[in-house]
């Protein structure tokens, strides 16, 4: 089902997005915003957090949505998925796979003509307070013109059905990080509860 209708809904949940980021709880590096899901890709102040941002961001959804539309339900199928995501050149990868829903979806033909993602900020240096900008961003080039018209080409041509695999994978790393997560929590992931809908990647 859609969960966003109208600019007015969109507008709405950046906000709680960013009253989040206000509090130091939460950084986003990419976001995608579509109809009937959202995708964030994040970094948490204390990671055992994940469950109650999360919560928090779709109860301040629901509240808002049930108010508007005079429903009332559950509004999210099943739990968020979560993934521990190495930085460097897996967050790029997910974060451009994340910005590419869109013309995936077949909103738009080109990512950075989506209002609803963090891509109009790489490739046309729009500003965008709900974001901070991706640390492996600066890679693209030594000026900003450069680096946006290099990271369009890098959305448009990325290998999609590689990335989507990656994004299937339980951690999206390398096998260095595999073992650092592993010694340090016994376990790689939370084992998987529910069919999820919502995503944040970490």
């Amino acid at each position: 089902m859609e969960i966003f209708y109208e600019e007015e809904d969109y507008s709405h949940f950046k906000g709680i997005l960013r009253r989040y980021v206000l509090t130091g709880k939460l950084v986003i590096f990419h976001y995608s915003l579509i109809p009937n899901r959202y995708y964030l890709e994040a970094e948490l102040e204390r990671s055992e957090n994940i469950s109650s941002i999360m919560s928090g961001i779709n109860r301040a959804y629901t509240h808002y949505y049930h108010k508007k539309y005079k429903t009332a339900g559950y509004l999210w199928q099943g739990r968020f998925i979560s993934k521990p995501i190495e930085k460097d050149e897996y967050l790029m990868l997910c974060g451009g796979y994340i910005e590419m829903n869109s013309v995936k979806a077949r909103i738009v033909s080109s990512p950075e003509e989506y209002e609803h993602s963090s891509s109009r900020y790489y490739v046309l240096g729009e500003r965008d307070d709900i974001i901070i900008e991706d640390p492996s961003y600066h890679h693209f080039g030594v000026t900003t013109e450069e680096r946006q018209e290099r990271y369009l080409h890098y959305l448009v041509n990325m290998d999609q059905t590689q990335a989507g695999k990656e994004l299937l994978a339980e951690v999206i790393r390398s096998k260095e990080f595999r073992s650092k997560l592993c010694k340090k929590s016994g376990r790689l992931v939370p084992k998987k509860q529910g069919r999820p809908l919502p995503g944040i990647n970490l």
